[in-house]
This record gives C-alpha cells, sequence and structure tokens, in this order.
C-alpha cells in the first residue's frame, strides 16, 4: 500500500490561491486589510518555514482512481527531510519516521494485506521491531517528509472561481486568528491565520463535494531531534 498525497494535496494546495474582496481582522494585527493581504502574508510566512508540524483528517477523490478515500495523517517535519508520524489510509495504519535518508515503519496488518502479504505473518515476524526501507524507496518519507516541496506546492496553488471573504474566528491554542473563506463550484475552503506579524496558517477546513476535512499546523521553526530506532529488520528480509 503506498499512501497516496494527492487527497491532503486536493484539500491543502489546491485550496490556498489568492483573491480580493472585504477586509480583515477586527483591532488585530490584519486589521483593515484585505482577504488578499492577509493570504499573501500566510504564502509568505509559510514557505519560509524550516520546520513545522500537521494535523490531518481529509476525505476526498483520488486523483489517480478515482475512488474516494480518507486519510488521516499526523506528521512532523524538518526541512532537511527528517521526520517522523502516523499515517491512516482507510484500514491501513503505519507509524513512520525518515532520519538521515533512511525510512522506517512500523505498520498493521491491514496494511501489510494492502501490499499482497499476509499481515498477521509479517507482523510476527517483526515483533516491535522497525522495518527499514530498502535505499532509495522511503516511500513514506518521500511522500510526506519533503517539506521544501510541499511547502513550494502550498506557495503555487492553481488558481480557481471564487473570492475571498472574512469569517468569524476565535482563537487556536490561545492564538488569536483572522479567517477568510473562499467559495467555489465544489464547496468551501477556511483559512484561518495567525493574527500576528508571524502570520502562520493555523487551520484550514475544506467543505466541498470533491473532498473535505480539516488541517492543522503548529510547531513552526521548531528543532527536532529525531534520532533512528536501534532494533530495526531490513524490509528486503521480508515475505
Amino acid at each position: 500500500m503506498t499512501p497516496k498525497k494527492s487527497v491532503l494535496t486536493a484539500a491543502m494546495v489546491g485550496a490556498f490561491v489568492l483573491g480580493a474582496t472585504a477586509c480583515g481582522s477586527d483591532g488585530g494585527h490584519f486589521e483593515g486589510k484585505e482577504p488578499q493581504e492577509i493570504a499573501e502574508a500566510a504564502r509568505a510566512s509559510m514557505t519560509d518555514l524550516d520546520s513545522l508540524s500537521m494535523s490531518s483528517d481529509i476525505s476526498g477523490q483520488n486523483g489517480m482512481t478515482g475512488e474516494t478515500e480518507s486519510i488521516k495523517l499526523n506528521a512532523s517535519i524538518a526541512g532537511n527531510g527528517d521526520c517522523e508520524g502516523s499515517v491512516a489510509l482507510g484500514e491501513a495504519e503505519a507509524d513512520f519516521m525518515s532520519v538521515d535518508g533512511t525510512g522506517y515503519f512500523k505498520a498493521n496488518d491491514a496494511f501489510w494485506s494492502e501490499e499482497g502479504m499476509d499481515g498477521s505473518e509479517i507482523n510476527s515476524q517483526i515483533g516491535d521491531s522497525w522495518v527499514a526501507s530498502p535505499e532509495g524507496q522511503d516511500m513514506f518519507g518521500a511522500q510526506f517528509c519533503d517539506l521544501d516541496s510541499f511547502l513550494e506546492d502550498l506557495a503555487s496553488g492553481e488558481g480557481d472561481s471564487g473570492e475571498w471573504e472574512s469569517i468569524d474566528s476565535d482563537s487556536i491554542d490561545g492564538t488569536a486568528t483572522v479567517g477568510v473563506r473562499k467559495t467555489d463550484d465544489t464547496g468551501s475552503t477556511d483559512i484561518f491565520v495567525a493574527d500576528s506579524e508571524d502570520a502562520h496558517i493555523l487551520k484550514m477546513v475544506r467543505d466541498g463535494d470533491e473532498e473535505e476535512g480539516t488541517v492543522t499546523f503548529s510547531d513552526f521553526n521548531k528543532e527536532f531531534d529525531f534520532s533512528a530506532p536501534s532494533d530495526t529488520v531490513n524490509a528486503d528480509e521480508l515475505g
């Protein structure tokens, strides 16, 4: 089972495009600012990050298969490609990490069944060990741990119909936010931006015909300390 990034991309990247209408926050850093200015500030802030954590719960259509998929992702990502997190795609679940270019993961029986293998038998072989991916085949790291690629995609989302409008917003984890919404032919996207000079995106909510869900961001520019597991099994030895 190769994790699919397309559902995440549809909700987070394709939704992040610029428009102009209405005004920004009431009494905060963005007071009197139009949504396009808020979006510009958020885009600049996010693309300049060295690290972040994200948590998402999204369902949408896979662009390759046309099937509806639900994906839950939690990941902390450093700019050098190191990361750790967990992902659930349907019933298949896995914990993963990538350290110094090598990927490691632990997965449930359903994951291995998606790979055409006997999940119960494989996990009885692995025990509590981490599976080390073959060199150059870190599928989780390639999908979810390339921070530069993700932020570049976020900044260069393709335009669509509709315009931004201001919406009510509350504080998120104690941080005041300003909210903007874009409504298009298939639904709406709400973006909640820290109402401060940092202008980080704290939450994105998509409610559409083709995809829906929530993504939250935190740990901006945090110095993560990821260590490779000591107890590993080589992936090419399983079967």
